[in-house]
């Protein structure tokens, strides 16, 4: 026979146990609705933009770092010896 204590433990346990059950299950529901909001990729590239831009130690502006990723990417195709378009 449990004593008088052991009851409120179990029954937490129990609560605790099922809880859990339920977090699982309903956790992979949750996952492809946020997969599908970023299907293309572009959230996580506007949210590194601006964070660039909001961050940096010193305000940045957006043609000269556009400006700088296209002479980057032209030095690179250079480097590797792509025919120019």
């Amino acid at each position: 026979m449990r004593s008088v204590s052991a009851v409120p433990r179990v029954l937490a346990r129990s609560v605790l146990a099922v809880l859990l059950s339920l977090a699982v299950v309903v956790t992979p529901l949750a996952v492809p609705v946020a997969a599908a909001q970023d299907a293309t990729g572009l959230d996580g590239v506007r949210a590194a933009y601006h964070d660039l831009l909001d961050l940096f130690y010193r305000p940045l502006v957006g043609s000269d770092l556009l400006q700088a990723g296209w002479t980057a990417l032209r030095n690179d195709v250079e480097r590797r010896g792509a025919p120019p378009a």
